[in-house]
């Protein structure tokens, strides 16, 4: 009986440094996310209250996927974007969207057709192969930018123009005039920062659902047994 009990209290020993291991993990965890915040705020001179709390954001992007812009949106903070006329235009020109991917992969530049960018210390990085005289124009070719078409053809796919409720200016006087308009209508800017919060969580669970689904087809596809999806 005695052997039994010591078993049980030693068992019962070992379970509670299990939990006082996980409860000193999480709190690590909550610890490291509080410094990383600490950090951020710290390095960029504002808090997250203060970015949600802002009327609105005027966006001139050089990335076709920014996560703090990702954070902007998802937090409801009206945001005034450049035209996709206007963009293409400057990149065609200047090469402003540096990064035309997730991982800031660079758009391609030729000798022929050099894209400088002030984000690039070495431009000749970017060379690649220049095409063959009888390729054909690259007027849809998503690695190219040889005018405002092609540069087009690309950034209609940008964060800004898939997401609804972003204003879009086209000049420097319709950028005034919407910047204007918001700052002085808190009315319509909270109408727009509920619109985006909802179309955020309606993408949050349309992801969710996604996920569930590659996870139960994977499980299925191994032979771990039929398994149905569960909605959220």
């Amino acid at each position: 009986m005695e052997t039994g009990r010591a078993a049980l209290r030693a068992a019962n020993a070992k379970l509670k440094v299990k939990l006082s291991k996980s409860r000193s993990t999480g709190l690590k965890k909550k610890s490291r996310a509080a410094a990383l915040k600490g950090k951020t705020e710290e390095q960029c001179g504002y808090r997250y209250e203060d970015v949600a709390s802002h009327p609105l954001a005027v966006l001139l992007p050089y990335s076709v996927h920014s996560y703090g812009l990702v954070q902007a949106y998802s937090m409801g903070l009206p945001i005034v974007a450049p035209s996709i006329g206007l963009l293409s235009s400057l990149h065609a020109a200047t090469g402003i969207m540096g990064h035309k991917g997730p991982g800031n992969v660079p758009w391609r530049s030729t000798p022929e057709q050099p894209i400088s960018h002030w984000l690039v210390s070495h431009p000749g990085m970017w060379h690649a192969h220049p095409p063959k005289p009888d390729a054909p124009c690259c007027t849809n070719d998503p690695n190219d930018a040889c005018d405002s078409h092609a540069a087009a053809a690309w950034l209609q796919f940008a964060d800004w123009y898939v997401w609804p409720h972003i204003q879009y200016y086209s000049t420097p006087e319709e950028l005034v005039a919407i910047v204007d308009k918001l700052a002085q209508n808190a009315t319509l800017r909270n109408t727009i920062s509920a619109s985006q919060k909802a179309y955020f969580a309606s993408e949050m669970q349309r992801t969710a659902r996604h996920i569930r689904a590659a996870l139960l087809r994977t499980l299925n596809a191994a032979g771990r047994g039929t398994w149905q999806v569960a909605e959220a």
